[in-house]
């Protein structure tokens, strides 16, 4: 019995030359022909028909690898599987396979596994939904201040129409400005420094590991910034 699979996934991932070594490595036990397609930044399409081939290539900036497909097939052509790696939010990831129902479910394992290895520490800052949930978060830093000012009685005691009559209500318009400016710039910046897909490959991977170092230095700014504004609130809340 033949079994198949044709899914779109979408997954932040760094690809290294480990991984792909890895992954052929592997599937060489069930696949005996691969072939490897690029397209580049340059607007040019790349066939390699070695793996070793394909690690040689420099991938330099002006020629930076946008997706990359993987094919392979068996020596009677009973068994097929293509992977392919772009750099798109959504749906960068592309699996099809078919073969009898043994094979394909170990071949559907390895891949599996090589992409829970290929997912970065910043997976979850590269999804579209990061820069509403900072903005949430900063915006309960607000709502709690208030609400621990009313409970321990710094803040008017004529009501809640009080509090927003009365020069607190900043304790709520701050962190949601604050909230949609930092939601914006993440927005805007995450694309270069919280990529979906990266080709950490020949030049690439120097390329990865200085951004490496931006992403350290902002996810470390972000996280002064919010425990300051955490502190700052809770302080104005109950001193003020």
């Amino acid at each position: 019995m033949k079994v198949s699979r044709e899914e779109s996934l979408t997954q932040a991932y760094v690809l290294e030359a480990s991984d792909l070594e890895s992954l052929c490595i592997r599937l060489e036990t069930w696949l005996t022909k691969f072939r490897f397609e690029t397209t580049n930044k340059d607007s040019l399409k790349r066939e390699f028909s070695t793996l070793t081939e394909l690690l040689q290539f420099e991938n330099p900036p002006n020629k930076d690898i946008h997706t990359l497909r993987i094919s392979g097939y068996s020596k009677d052509l009973e068994t097929r599987v293509w992977v392919r790696f772009d750099k798109d939010l959504v749906r960068n990831i592309f699996i099809s396979m078919e073969g009898d129902e043994e094979t394909a479910m170990s071949i559907n394992e390895t891949i599996e596994n090589r992409l829970a290895a290929m997912k970065p520490w910043y997976a979850f800052l590269s999804r579209q939904e990061s820069a509403l949930l900072f903005w949430c978060l900063i915006l309960l830093v607000g709502i709690s201040g208030t609400i621990v000012g009313l409970l321990s009685g710094k803040l008017p005691k004529e009501g809640w129409s009080g509090v927003f009559s009365s020069v607190y209500v900043f304790l709520l318009i701050i962190p949601f400005l604050l909230g949609v400016v930092l939601a914006r710039i993440f927005d805007r910046v995450k694309l270069s420094i919280f990529p979906m897909g990266v080709f950490a490959l020949g030049q690439g991977a120097k390329r990865n590991k200085d951004k490496e170092i931006i992403r350290t230095v902002v996810v470390v700014a972000f996280f002064i910034s919010l425990v300051s504004s955490i502190v700052a609130t809770l302080i104005l809340a109950l001193w003020w």
